[in-house]
């Protein structure tokens, strides 16, 4: 029975780690691409 707590936590952990990465990737994108965009205003 505790393991069985045990393991849940250790899920929800990897879960919440997964939703975290997908954030900061998506966040990722959307700095490069705007920076990518006031790039091409400078130069076009």
């Amino acid at each position: 029975m505790v393991y069985f707590t045990i393991f849940r936590q250790k899920s929800s952990i990897k879960l919440d780690l997964v939703i975290i990465i997908d954030l900061i990737s998506l966040n990722v994108k959307l700095i490069f691409g705007l920076q990518l965009a006031d790039h091409l205003k400078k130069h076009y």
